[in-house]
């Protein structure tokens, strides 16, 4: 697991230096391209996370037993769900995440 933890560290230093580099783009040249990617940059990551709970509720009340729907979205949100089981503190609020949605995890 050394080796993903390099690669992760490499992604994060990076993301962090680009987000970095677009801030100082928009403070010193107020270019709106700057903004627009800045946005979608920090958004669209929070998105990908914050949209676990409605896909697990869709995946649970839509999908009864279809195996495909829960391999599919078993395969999108694994890095989240890595991520989450990490620590105690942000597997527990994981699981409470995804119990605000209806379907109970234990």
């Amino acid at each position: 697991m050394p080796g993903m933890a390099i690669a992760l560290s490499i992604v994060g230093v990076t993301f962090a230096a680009s987000c970095v580099w677009l801030t100082v783009r928009i403070v010193n040249r107020r270019e709106w391209w700057a903004r627009c990617t800045l946005a979608a940059v920090v958004a669209l990551p929070a998105l990908y996370v914050l949209s676990v709970g409605p896909a697990f509720w869709i995946t649970g009340h839509c999908f009864r037993g279809s195996k495909q729907a829960h391999r599919f979205f078993n395969r999108t949100y694994r890095p989240v769900a890595s991520l989450a089981h990490l620590t105690e503190p942000t597997t527990d609020f994981f699981i409470w995440y995804l119990n605000l949605w209806g379907n109970r995890v234990n």
